[in-house]
């Protein structure tokens, strides 16, 4: 039905001279080949279309609001992964990516800290040869861009404070920040299981106990262990906060609801 659909379209898409582009869910052999290819599902639906001759795109692995750090945005590179055993003439279908965001979970005061700086970090890796991949002075660029966009107006730090004195507004919030600033919110999957009784986000620490694997919907908790917080496994600067991680809990998330 879709491919269907889509035939008939294109006729009306190519007289007003547009080209047709839609998710990999349109890639028929029926289509034509001047058709581009979106991939959101996974790196391997781009390479099978390149293998097929349609030129395309890659989202998978762009998603903002997924909550990934920046250096994991920059480790996806389009033409990397399965794309790797396309032929030279094939990798000319691959054509860049695309950096997205849905916004169910999103706010006005949290919207810029989702897009900046991490929408630069896929830009780098884009643009670039694909043999630049040191992530760690990926971040010291990136830092040089957040102080670019703090002066050009953009409020992905502005709003850090404000939020987190909403949690605690007759105390001092250094820790407070310090706790912010340890916490690595949750993926897409775990607040979509937590989203039919609140639409918050959950937040655990830099590392996830192994029984998470088996229920990852019920590993709500702050995981906070016995010792400190591992050092990381590269030199960078912090990735925009997640205040909003916390603030937007009613209250503290020490285990499942």
């Amino acid at each position: 039905m879709q491919t269907y659909f889509n035939q008939r379209v294109l006729p009306i898409v190519r007289k007003h001279g547009k080209k047709m582009m839609g998710w990999d869910e349109i890639l028929h052999q029926d289509l034509p080949k001047d058709i581009m290819v979106e991939s959101w599902q996974n790196h391997e639906s781009l390479a099978i279309a390149a293998r097929r001759g349609y030129k395309g795109l890659l989202s998978f692995g762009y998603y903002l609001d997924h909550l990934k750090s920046a250096g994991a945005y920059y480790s996806v590179d389009p033409t990397g992964g399965p794309a790797k055993t396309l032929t030279g003439e094939q990798a000319k279908n691959i054509l860049g990516g695309e950096a997205c965001m849905w916004t169910e979970f999103i706010s006005a005061e949290t919207i810029d800290s989702r897009m900046w700086p991490k929408s630069a970090a896929v830009a780098e890796r884009l643009w670039s040869p694909a043999a630049y991949t040191d992530v760690a002075d990926m971040y010291r660029r990136l830092d040089i861009v957040t102080h670019r966009l703090d002066h050009y107006g953009a409020r992905h730090n502005l709003n850090y404070e404000p939020m987190l004195r909403r949690i605690a507004p007759a105390a001092p919030i250094d820790a407070l920040r310090t706790l912010a600033d340890t916490l690595d919110p949750l993926g897409i999957e775990h607040r979509r299981c937590s989203r039919p009784t609140h639409r918050t986000r959950r937040s655990t620490a830099w590392w996830t106990p192994p029984a998470a694997t088996a229920r990852p919907c019920a590993n709500w908790k702050l995981w906070f262990g016995t010792g400190s917080v591992p050092a990381s496994s590269e030199s960078r600067v912090r990735d925009p906060p997640h205040a909003d991680d916390v603030a937007r809990q009613s209250r503290p998330a020490f285990a499942p609801l």
